[in-house]
C-alpha cells in the first residue's frame, strides 16, 4: 500500500519535492511508519520504480510463457510492451533521470540503485533459464549475463525512443531480441556469430 501510494506523489512532486509527510498522507499511514520502512526518499523511490519494473517484467514473462517458441509474434508482443512503457510512462522517465542524477552525486544512492539493478537482473535470469530449459535445453545460456544485456537493452531503447521515436520503431525491440536469441543459440552450438 505504501509503495503504491508513493508512486503518484513522486510523479507529481519529483524526488526533490517529495517528503515523508506527503507519502504518509497519501498512504493514510502514520509518518513514523513511513520513516521506519524507508530511511530516505531515494530508497523509497527505488522501491517504487522497482515495483513498476517488476510488474512489467511479470507481464513480459507471462507473454513468453504463452508463446510456444521464440517467434516473431512473441517478439512483437514484447515490443508493444516496451513501446507502451516508453510512450506512456513519462512520469517514470523523469523520476529515473532525477534518481540517476542524485546517484551520480551520492555513492550511497548509487549503491542502492546498483542493488536494485542486480535484483531485477536476478528476476530476468530466472525467466531466461526457464525459457531456455523449456525450448533449448542443449544450449548453454549465460543467463546472468544475458539478463544484464536485456535489462540494459530495454533501458537504452526506452530512453532512445523517448528522445527520438523515429529511431526506435515499434518492432525494433522484438527484432533485436530475436537477433540476440539467435546469437545465443549460435554461440551455444559453437557457430561463429
Amino acid at each position: 500500500m505504501l509503495i503504491e501510494a508513493a508512486g503518484p506523489v513522486f510523479a507529481r512532486n519529483g524526488l526533490a519535492g517529495t517528503t515523508a509527510e506527503d507519502v504518509a498522507a497519501a498512504a493514510g499511514l502514520p509518518l513514523e511508519t513511513v520513516r521506519a520502512q524507508f530511511a530516505s526518499p531515494e530508497e523509497l523511490l527505488i522501491e517504487v520504480l522497482s515495483s513498476q519494473a517488476e510488474q512489467r517484467a511479470a507481464e513480459a514473462s507471462w507473454l513468453l510463457e504463452g508463446s510456444p517458441t521464440d517467434r516473431p509474434e512473441a517478439a512483437a508482443a514484447l515490443s508493444r510492451l516496451i513501446i507502451a512503457v516508453a510512450d506512456k510512462d513519462a512520469d517514470t522517465a523523469e523520476l529515473h533521470a532525477e534518481l540517476w542524477l542524485r546517484a551520480v552525486r551520492e555513492p550511497a544512492v548509487m549503491a542502492r540503485l546498483a542493488a536494485q539493478g542486480r535484483r531485477f537482473d536476478a528476476f530476468l535470469t530466472a525467466v531466461i533459464r526457464a525459457r531456455f530449459a523449456r525450448l533449448d535445453p542443449g544450449v548453454p545460456v549465460p543467463a546472468e549475463a544475458l539478463a544484464t544485456v536485456l535489462n540494459s537493452l530495454v533501458e537504452g531503447m526506452v530512453q532512445r525512443r523517448r528522445s527520438d521515436p523515429d529511431a526506435v520503431p515499434d518492432e525494433l525491440f522484438g527484432q533485436a531480441l530475436l537477433w540476440l536469441i539467435a546469437g545465443v543459440r549460435s554461440a551455444g552450438r559453437g557457430d561463429p556469430i
